[in-house]
């Protein structure tokens, strides 16, 4: 559709929140037709939709896209990518910053950073957008970002055009695309604490969830510590709220303290297993496979042997693994319920939603650790603490 044509409809709608303007976007979806004046009519009426927290800052980001609008029709950077689509899908995600997609390409790492950094600084979400078009590279904070060939030549049919542009972007400061699969190997760790310290947040906090239980694995987590990857990192220090807590890299210590951070407006994320981040519903997946072992035993007339039900749930849990835990996912809130089930609100593939309730040990077996970040200092943040 004609983006006047898009205006029209604004004007008759009349959206005044940013998910009704986004809403309407759905529902008119644009062509990649437009004149300047539609643009600017366009922005002007995005801009009086935003409400709530980080308005002012949604509005200039808005007012800078057309920037983005002026660079043309194709980058001669990123030359499989629609300048106008992207301008359009930038709108919507400064709007509404949890649309952001990683799809299929292993990108749930930049996702849930690039996430939050247009819901609290989309100013600087769209003028990263801007100047990787321009001139095929971009900064957040101190990440300086050029993308590789691969990356600029790439035709992203899975996601939306702005969402590669800047994931993928966000991505190749570490790891080249596989040109064969395109697709990344998740995001490890170390990247993702690394990735947080460079965009200045003010406090960073990451701890691995890990056991160590052998003389040798301390002495290993403390070789790997000094040269700057211990399994418990802190960016520019460590909170003082934080600091008298021992064993933060012991899982549930470690799940304990993520939820405190939640509780003390701390943004943290989780590293989990994708095959966990998208089980959803109320039911825990893992008893669902063992109670239809039971039934189809009980189908035959019999009774399921231990041993049998035993195999259906380790094979239930080993599904749920998958290959590892190395999804990120952006949490809002950590439930633990009377029976000793775990389940996590979270953001990830452009969705709020809680995981399937599992067993806690079931979900200390392929929960990974987190990461958080503050705004404030680590000596502001540890006298907000309560």
């Amino acid at each position: 559709m004609h983006l006047g044509v898009v205006v029209q409809q604004a004007s008759l709608i009349r959206p005044t929140t940013p998910t009704a303007f986004v809403n309407m976007m759905t529902n008119f979806p644009f062509t990649g037709a437009a004149r300047p004046k539609d643009w600017i009519a366009f922005i002007k009426v995005a801009e009086a939709c935003c409400t709530g927290g980080h308005a002012a800052q949604k509005v200039n980001a808005l007012a800078r896209i057309l920037g983005v609008v002026e660079l043309g029709t194709v980058s001669a950077h990123f030359t499989q990518l629609s300048i106008p689509m992207i301008a359009w899908q930038l709108v919507a995600r400064v709007l509404e910053p949890r649309l952001l997609e990683q799809a299929g390409y292993g990108l749930c790492g930049p996702a849930t950073f690039a996430v939050h950094l247009a819901k609290t600084r989309p100013v600087e979400y769209v003028e990263f957008a801007y100047n990787l078009l321009k001139s095929g590279t971009g900064k957040i904070g101190t990440i300086e970002v050029k993308p590789n060939k691969k990356i600029l030549e790439h035709n992203p049919v899975q996601i939306p055009d702005a969402d590669w542009l800047v994931l993928a972007s966000v991505r190749n400061s570490d790891q080249s695309l596989d040109s064969n699969h395109a697709q990344y190997g998740g995001t490890t760790f170390h990247e993702m604490v690394n990735w947080l310290k460079q965009a200045n947040y003010g406090t960073v906090v990451g701890a691995n969830a890990i056991k160590l239980t052998t003389r040798l694995d301390r002495i290993g987590a403390s070789l790997l510590g000094a040269v700057g990857y211990g399994v418990v990192q802190a960016h520019p220090s460590m909170p003082a709220c934080l600091a008298k807590i021992k064993d933060l890299h012991e899982p549930m210590v470690n799940l304990g303290v993520a939820g405190a951070m939640l509780a003390n407006h701390w943004k943290v994320f989780l590293m989990i297993t994708e095959k966990l981040a998208s089980s959803l519903g109320a039911a825990d997946p893992i008893d669902s496979v063992v109670n239809a072992t039971r039934q189809a035993y009980i189908n035959m007339g019999q009774v399921a042997p231990d041993s049998v039900t035993a195999a259906a749930r380790a094979q239930a849990i080993k599904n749920l693994a998958g290959t590892g835990t190395n999804h990120w996912v952006m949490a809002k809130e950590i439930n633990i319920s009377h029976e000793g089930k775990v389940s996590v609100v979270r953001y990830s593939y452009g969705t709020k939603a809680a995981t399937a309730p599992i067993d806690l040990d079931v979900f200390m077996s392929i929960y990974g650790g987190f990461v958080a970040i503050n705004e404030m200092g680590p000596v502001e943040a540890s006298a907000a603490w309560h």
